[in-house]
């Protein structure tokens, strides 16, 4: 349940700290005091959208931080839990909204997206709007309703998610069709372009040999002059070869390799020099055997690879890479040569899904029959309370099981005949202002006595009604405040008597500013509220005995 509220910098309100208790909350006060700040406050805690106007004028931030008691709500701690915003039996949530427009949101100290905050939210308080009878006039939301109210969620979910299959697969097969002229102009071009890739028949590994062979080959003369440089330094020049001054200075050092360590080593470092200097020169003599300067072979080379050179600057890519692309343009041949075996299975797999979808919308179809006598009986019932009691109300189901649709067979409407002997019909032709407003109140009564919501609030629901209606309404929120913390914003005394707490809320004006302030009232305080609130320029102690009388319940 709902524990505290505060508020800060918030439209007109420059601190409020609001502490709730079990039962049922009213909250009252004048026209234009802001009777509905704490309820908007407490939605931005709760990840309703913002901007930069709730930002109390001359302050650089709202801050505004709700403080639920979690010990009766297991699932909720379990929800906080996987997502790693672990609590005891304490949940804190903050929104902080910037001049700018810019907003933050925490759950428990820690930062978190603006979904995750509503996902919470959504499982701590269900708020009621004033203006939820304007949305009796949308057929979509008429199917919401009866939906919540048989709790048909997973069943919802489950012909969503076999809907959304089977369209995703029709658009992948119609797009197929709708591209089967571009497939045929692409696969002559793509057997037009692997052609020149058999005639060219690259091997793997083939370009790097070329480049190699082609270097040696058009180097030749350059590699066996030096190649002959070099054995005429290490052995072939008259007493100047590198071989024959090692083989001296072995020679003049042997004698004297004996009397120093020194020497000794120098001596076998020049011998293992001169073993390594041979092993060169024989390396050289074999190069010089295997260089082959034919000037055909040469063009040849060139020719195949001016030919690789040409194939891979059509396709943009390194002649290293052009199997790879081969490679690729052959798979994507495949690909459309194999188009219609691969409809064929897409048709199989729309079957498979459009099945799925038929069985999951007809378990869908009949909870929803089933559950919309229910809930038309017990709409009826509670229009009987709200002085409604010669009406027909009829939740009507218009099946087409040959449709497909996101939301199943069903289309849901709410009908009325507001007067015996008339037909019921749709809401929008036939229900007034008024009846609008004790439909979407009774509707409201009842979804709020099978929701699972530890806090209901109702803001200003009772607008349009009065007299032993209001009482009604009064009686009916106090009765689901037994299961439920309530929490209603009222202009109706005859609501506000049947509240266990009570808050007024105040605007004090100056010449600099405006405030907004919720003040607790005690047991007079609420006579003093209840009278003011059943009317009149002034206040008589018939008035305070009249609302006494409504606060003894």
């Amino acid at each position: 349940m709902l524990v505290s509220l505060s508020v800060s910098h918030f439209t007109i309100a420059d601190q409020l700290n609001i502490d709730f208790r079990s039962g049922m909350t009213a909250i009252t006060g004048e026209t234009g005091a802001g009777k509905s700040i704490a309820l908007d406050a407490l939605g931005l805690a709760l990840g309703a959208r913002s901007d930069s106007n709730v930002v109390r004028h001359g302050s650089d931030k709202a801050d505004i931080r709700a403080v639920f008691d979690l010990s009766k709500l297991p699932a909720v701690r379990q929800w906080l839990a996987t997502q790693d915003l672990d609590c005891d039996d304490e949940c804190i949530t903050r929104r902080v909204i910037t001049k700018e427009g810019r907003s933050r949101a925490y759950i428990n100290g820690q930062p978190v997206n603006l979904q995750s905050l509503k996902a919470l939210g959504a499982q701590l308080v269900d708020i009621h709007s004033q203006h939820a009878h304007h949305q009796l006039l949308d057929r979509e939301y008429h199917q919401h309703l009866l939906d919540a109210f048989a709790n048909n969620g997973s069943k919802v979910d489950a012909v969503n998610k076999h809907y959304k299959a089977w369209r995703q697969t029709q658009s992948r097969i119609e797009q197929i069709h709708s591209q089967n002229h571009e497939n045929d102009t692409r696969r002559e071009y793509l057997q037009f372009q692997l052609q020149e890739f058999k005639e060219l028949a690259l091997q793997d590994g083939e370009y790097q040999q070329l480049e190699s062979r082609h270097q040696l080959i058009a180097n030749a003369e350059k590699l066996q002059q030096t190649c002959q440089q070099s054995l005429m330094v290490c052995r072939d020049a008259d007493d100047s070869a590198v071989i024959d001054q090692l083989q001296r200075s072995l020679h003049d050092l042997e004698p004297l390799a004996d009397q120093s360590p020194t020497i000794k080593e120098a001596h076998q470092l020049i011998s293992s020099a001169m073993i390594q200097v041979e092993e060169a020169c024989y390396s050289l003599r074999d190069q010089l055997d295997n260089i082959n300067s034919d000037q055909s072979e040469l063009a040849q080379l060139e020719s195949r690879l001016s030919a690789i050179h040409d194939l891979a600057r059509k396709h943009r890519c390194e002649p290293e890479t052009l199997l790879d692309t081969q490679t690729r343009l052959t798979n994507e041949l495949d690909q459309l040569v194999n188009a219609d075996a691969h409809l064929e299975q897409l048709a199989s797999e729309a079957q498979t899904h459009l099945t799925s979808y038929h069985l999951a919308a007809a378990k869908l179809a009949d909870q929803r029959s089933k559950s919309a006598k229910k809930l038309g009986k017990q709409i009826k019932a509670q229009l009987t309370l709200l002085g409604m009691g010669n009406c027909v109300f009829e939740v009507a189901l218009n099946s087409n099981t040959e449709h497909v649709s996101l939301n199943g067979y069903e289309q849901v409407e709410f009908k009325v005949a507001t007067n015996p002997g008339q037909p019921a019909q749709g809401l929008h032709k036939i229900a007034s202002g008024g009846e609008l407003s004790r439909i979407s109140l009774a509707i409201q009564v009842i979804t709020a006595q099978t929701s699972t919501i530890p806090t209901l609030v109702f803001d200003e629901v009772d607008v349009g009604i009065g007299g032993a209606t209001a009482e009604v309404v009064g009686r009916l929120l106090r009765q689901l405040a037994g299961d439920a913390q309530i929490v209603c914003v009222t202009h109706q005394p005859q609501v506000a008597s049947q509240a266990h707490q009570h808050y007024y809320v105040a605007k004090q004006q100056t010449a600099a500013n405006t405030t907004t302030q919720m003040i607790s009232l005690d047991k007079d305080d609420k006579v003093k509220e209840i009278a003011r609130m059943l009317g009149g320029i002034e206040i008589t102690q018939r008035t305070l005995e009249h609302a006494e009388e409504m606060l003894l319940h």
